[in-house]
């Protein structure tokens, strides 16, 4: 039989009634207990996973924390910190759903109609931050999700395609509007723990597998069809249509020029790289402090260097690449991703004039990832309209999927 899905609105209110408490021993005992079990008993792994447990504290910033790079991980810190939010707790729950189950079990898709990235990213740094709370410390921190799926991966490393074997869960499935993507996320063979702790969120979108194969050659033909590849209407249409996808999980004005086929890999780009990409770093928020690098902040920048003209589709997953195929693994190229990133606010501060402020990068953020529902919904619940701020979001939900089903067909 397949299980329940998840209702929204009972899930936000759910939440709400939730108690705060600490994550004791006995909880790490019970989703040890889990883990060795086989990972079987699901129900018993979402329910310790859905525990409203006391907050983690974030890390501060190692090093000169009004530098470039200090303002845009205190940014990313704080934009993201959303685990207070009803509607980012719901959203977890579902993920939750889909990741401790049978890989055959039926489960209806996650809708994200409505939703933004800034949401999808919060609800992800709260499933990491449950994982950290579950660790006896850093180098024992376990996922749990139940393996589904040992399968070759193909990463570039010094110019060469390797192969790596790579244990995945069941596959986790999204919707908005006509669209579906499914993902898997990253899981532990047996019950050795979590490598890369700082890289909890580790997940692969099926259908998308290399940015030089994938990625660019979807965008750049979404690019042609809406005015060409030269800075003008096609590229400032073609930021603008991601950053609608960031904001609502629309794809309304995708050019009518694409086929089905490719308005669906299209979905599937703009998920990886507008929320999946930034998600999986969540984690580095409490564990180290190595990845303290605000590469959200820096690649929002370039998706609005990218609308203004001044780099190229290829300067953004290529000589400006936060997130791409990097020529080793991520784990080991920190210094290239810092520099990247060092490189975009330089190129920024050119082109934009002015000194950047801790405030331009959430600014950044806001326009790029989404915020003014969040924003809205936090401001109503400090007024205690708890359930108008429910209808408020299922409202928000509702149009946006019926406006993206429309302007689809």
């Amino acid at each position: 039989m397949a299980p329940a899905a998840v209702d929204i609105s009972l899930g936000a209110r759910r939440v709400e009634q939730e108690q705060e408490r600490e994550c004791t021993a006995e909880d790490r005992a019970a989703w040890k207990r889990y883990r060795g079990g086989g990972r079987t008993d699901h129900a018993s792994a979402r329910r310790i996973m859905n525990r409203r447990y006391a907050p983690r504290a974030l890390r501060p910033f190692r090093g000169d924390p009004d530098s470039r790079q200090g303002m845009r991980y205190a940014a990313e810190r704080d934009f993201f910190d959303l685990r207070d939010d009803a509607s980012v707790r719901a959203l977890a729950r579902e993920v939750t759903e889909h990741q401790y189950r049978d890989k055959n079990a039926e489960v209806r898709p996650v809708d994200l109609a409505g939703r933004s990235a800034r949401q999808v990213i919060a609800a992800a740094r709260l499933q990491q931050e449950t994982w950290v709370a579950l660790g006896t410390s850093s180098r024992d921190i376990h996922r749990g999700i139940p393996l589904a799926d040992r399968t070759p991966y193909t990463v570039e490393v010094n110019g060469k395609e390797v192969e790596m074997p790579v244990c995945s869960g069941p596959d986790e499935t999204y919707a908005a509007g006509r669209y579906r993507v499914a993902s898997r996320h990253r899981t532990e063979e047996h019950c050795t723990a979590a490598t890369s702790e700082h890289r909890l969120g580790m997940s692969f979108v099926k259908g998308v597998s290399s940015y030089e194969r994938d990625v660019v050659p979807v965008l750049e033909a979404a690019m042609d069809a809406l005015g060409g590849a030269a800075p003008g209407a096609g590229q400032r249409r073609l930021a603008e249509l991601l950053i609608q996808f960031a904001r609502s999980h629309s794809l309304a004005g995708a050019p009518p020029e694409l086929s089905d086929e490719q308005r669906e890999k299209l979905f599937k780009v703009c998920f990886l790289v507008m929320e999946k990409e930034q998600a999986q770093w969540q984690a580095s928020f409490f564990v180290g402090h190595k990845w303290q690098l605000g590469m959200s902040v820096a690649f929002a920048r370039l998706l609005i260097l990218f609308r203004e003209g001044a780099v190229t589709l290829r300067d953004v997953f290529n000589e400006y690449g936060v997130y791409s195929n990097h020529p080793k693994r991520m784990v080991d190229c920190r210094d290239l991703v810092r520099k990247r990133c060092d490189a975009v606010d330089r190129l920024y501060v050119k082109q934009k004039g002015e000194e950047l402020t801790l405030q331009h990068a959430m600014d950044d953020l806001r326009e790029v990832y989404g915020g003014k529902e969040v924003e809205e919904v936090e401001e109503k619940e400090e007024e205690g309209e708890g359930e108008s701020v429910r209808q408020h979001l299922v409202q928000l939900r509702v149009s946006s999927s019926s406006s993206s089903s429309s302007s689809s067909s």
